[in-house]
């Protein structure tokens, strides 16, 4: 299988996402994909290291060379840079094989999440309806609550207030969410907010096509 691709030819990581790396089939083939990602990362970071290695051997072995020619001795002889560039070499080699095997790895990982999708996504669509009655449940909550919490204050306020305004009933009014701001500045009712908050839990209608 060819390796999936961004439009400029880089490979996409694959990030499986938790709830599908319960089924054993995909945790089995992620592991090792995940393991040849960062043997790959980890590889491209020891051969940048080893760049740096060889440069600083070398301007190493050109002092000591310079403090030579001073003393009228011969060059010293340079025994660095030979072990660096065959440390160098064998991670080439790894760097060149690892992508190769993490196309396998891919392939391997592909192949398992489609085989098991239908599956998944009937558990996933199972668990959205699940905490889609939950949050029902709590936006119905909140309304409440926030009506009560409302009436408590308006007759604290009256309590506080009295005998001033004691001719006035507690307000029955819902205010506004005053940390909501529209467009003209002004507070969005709370109807409006729990509108929105209802609107939000619906599935969108691409998601459910």
């Amino acid at each position: 299988m060819e390796a999936l691709r961004t439009t400029r030819g880089t490979r996409i990581t694959i990030r499986v996402p938790i709830p599908a790396r319960t089924n054993k089939k995909i945790a089995k083939a992620a592991a090792e994909y995940d393991r040849l990602g960062g043997e790959e990362a980890g590889t491209r970071a020891e051969l940048a290291a080893l760049d740096e290695q060889l440069q600083a051997a070398d301007a190493k072995h050109v002092r000591a060379y310079a403090d030579a020619l001073a003393a009228n001795r011969p060059e010293p002889p340079e025994t660095e840079r030979a072990k660096l560039e065959a440390l160098k070499a064998s991670q080439e080699r790894r760097a060149a094989a690892l992508p190769l095997a993490l196309d396998e790895a891919e392939a391997a990982l592909v192949a398992a999440i489609e085989g098991e999708r239908e599956t998944l996504l009937a558990d996933t669509l199972a668990r959205q309806a699940q905490a889609r009655e939950r949050a029902r449940a709590a936006v119905t909550e909140l309304a409440t609550a926030r009506a009560d919490l409302m009436t408590e204050r308006a007759i604290s306020g009256w309590l506080s207030r009295f005998p001033q305004f004691a001719g006035r009933a507690p307000s029955a009014a819902t205010p506004p969410v005053r940390e909501l701001l529209g467009q003209n500045g002004d507070p969005i009712g709370f109807d409006v907010v729990l509108a929105a908050l209802s609107a939000d839990l619906e599935s969108p209608k691409a998601a459910s096509a």
